[in-house]
């Protein structure tokens, strides 16, 4: 019988950021299984959330390195020629933030290393695959703790992946996934299928089911995210402005900041879409659930950037099927793990504004459809993204973990 989780370390990169609130309602859901959590913000963030402290990294404590590293490698040789040789050998970093990002966690480990073998916990689990991970991986073999650590779109894809991505699947007690593709990823970089554990997202709480109304024209698109490459708004307003030409009646509102902000807004004035559609920014989680309420469709045309970056499934996604907003959405990676076409949503190929068209179309002239297409999006949310279920679900796998630490000095 597995021995629940006493104490859980959790590592962040940043916590909390606003952007990132299904990442907050998960350590919420995970805080209420019961275990005694500690939680680390290794890059800025706040000192506390809903109650919960957070213990932060100050980067001045680097400077320890000058004493702590000699004693480290001293007292575990093997261990650091091990980590020398990954340094060395495993190939150019994908990006510089990415090498900041290990070393930071290499840094970071070294220098905490006392306080973990004072506080034993049962588990370290780090949160992204990147900066957590690394810290998480070189604490476990410092002070003999288990470990584990999730991979997301960006830790598999973006430049390729994270530099020391096959040896940190490699070496993990478990490695949790959101998505079908994400799991494929991790299989192929070497993970053993048995410790790769798909765990979605979820929503805490679930929200009412709400009374709608058949769909009508002008329709009410609405659609969320980082305003980045990877989430294809420019692409979006081109099929709109078919879509318009098309005759369709319409009003769109994007909600979001990001760095391509100005681009979109001229994107919007060449294709004469000012009329039509609205450049919110920034909403918060309660604003954004209002607007997707009031919206009848929420757009969605995920595609790869040019850096390799991508979507896994998007958490507006499910916050819409929650909440009867049909997804209307390009069949990117994850997104298919939720929308299956004309059943949960409704699927169209990014660069066929024609499908698009189309799929607007049958929503306006078939209701009893849209009344199915909502009842079975919103059952799909219910079974597969309750942050509740998943969480306790993850919880009990991670119990499981302590059973393969791996011996002393023992890296990858």
């Amino acid at each position: 019988m597995t021995t629940p989780l006493r104490r859980l370390v959790i590592l962040y990169t940043t916590f909390p950021v606003r952007s990132e609130t299904f990442v907050q309602r998960e350590l919420l859901a995970i805080a209420a299984q019961g275990p005694e959590i500690e939680v680390w913000s290794l890059h800025g963030g706040d000192r506390s959330f809903a109650g919960i402290p957070i213990r932060h990294f100050s980067k001045w404590k680097l400077w320890r390195l000058v004493y702590r590293l000699p004693v480290e490698w001293v007292c575990r040789p093997r261990l650091f020629f091990q980590l020398l040789h990954l340094l060395l050998g495993t190939g150019l970093p994908p990006a510089p933030l990415n090498l900041g990002e290990n070393l930071l966690g290499i840094g970071f480990a070294i220098v905490e290393a006392p306080h973990f073998r004072r506080s034993r916990p049962d588990l370290i689990h780090g949160v992204w695959g990147s900066l957590p991970a690394m810290g998480a991986w070189v604490l476990s073999r410092l002070c003999q703790i288990p470990f584990s650590f999730e991979a997301h779109a960006y830790d598999l894809y973006e430049h390729g992946g994270d530099w020391f991505l096959r040896e940190k699947v490699q070496a993990g007690e478990l490695v949790r996934t959101s998505t079908a593709a994400g799991v494929s990823r991790l299989i192929e970089l070497g993970a053993d299928p048995d410790k790769v554990v798909h765990v979605q997202r979820g929503l805490l709480p679930m929200p009412p089911f709400p009374e709608r109304d058949p769909v009508r024209s002008p329709v009410r698109f609405v659609t969320v995210g980082r305003l980045v490459e990877k989430k294809g708004f420019l692409r979006q307003l081109r099929i709109l402005s078919a879509v318009r030409e098309a005759g369709l009646e319409f009003s769109v509102r994007i909600i979001g900041e990001g760095p391509l902000r100005e681009k979109i807004e001229r994107a919007i004035d060449t294709w004469c879409l000012g009329d039509r559609v609205v450049l919110t920014g920034w909403m918060s989680v309660e604003a954004v659930m209002e607007e997707m309420i009031r919206a009848d469709i929420l757009l969605h045309t995920g595609q790869i950037a040019r850096s390799g970056d991508r979507d896994g499934l998007p958490n507006v996604v499910g916050e819409a099927m929650s909440v009867g907003t049909l997804v209307l959405a390009a069949p990117a990676l994850g997104v298919s793990d939720a929308v299956v076409d004309e059943e949960t949503g409704f699927l169209c190929p990014l660069d066929d504004a024609s499908a698009w068209i189309g799929a607007v179309r049958r929503i306006l002239d078939e209701p009893t459809m849209v009344r199915r297409v909502r009842r079975t999006a919103r059952d799909w949310v219910e079974t597969h993204f309750d942050a509740e279920k998943n969480m306790e679900r993850w919880c009990r796998r991670l119990s499981t973990a302590r059973v393969d630490l791996k011996t002393d000095d023992d890296l990858f």
